[in-house]
């Protein structure tokens, strides 16, 4: 195995323990034992409820706290945004067909909408349209960053 194949590997994996470490603080937030019983009285009343309790309206909490100066939830917004970054940086790196920024948008948009739907449907969290938004805004950013680092080295 010659050196760029071992970089290439190195970043797959780094790409791979940021993906489990970003499901961690996203979906499996709570403490084990609460994850369990979160998980153990699950029912489709509480799909229910927390699907009658998401935001599927654009905006709808962005700009309220923005106009509000709501300093907990823009940490929350800057949160969702730097989650995202590194999506934005590593698919371009681990694959040819992500170069460009539609791609990386709408890839991590796509993982964005799956953590969403995980945190709707097992009630480990709730959905929030805006939280898709921002992390699409993160992963812009990270391909932004991507697009440096490349500049710089050259490629």
């Amino acid at each position: 195995m010659n050196n760029k194949d071992r970089i290439r590997v190195a970043v797959i994996l780094t790409f791979v323990t940021y993906c489990i470490i970003l499901l961690k603080v996203i979906v499996f937030k709570y403490p084990r034992p609460m994850i369990r019983e979160i998980l153990a009285s699950w029912n489709l009343d509480l799909v229910y409820r927390n699907f009658r309790s998401a935001n599927f309206l654009p905006f709808r909490t962005i700009i309220p706290d923005l106009m509000t100066f709501n300093s907990y939830n823009l940490k929350v917004a800057m949160y969702n945004i730097i989650a995202f970054m590194p999506m934005g940086f590593f698919l371009p790196i681990i694959t040819n067909r992500v170069k460009n920024i539609a791609f990386t948008i709408i890839i991590a948009t796509a993982i964005s909408l799956i953590i969403e739907s995980i945190q709707l449907i097992t009630v480990l969290g709730s959905f929030d349209v805006d939280d898709i938004l921002l992390n699409a805004i993160g992963a812009i950013f990270g391909f932004i960053f991507y697009l440096i680092f490349i500049k710089k080295r050259g490629v």
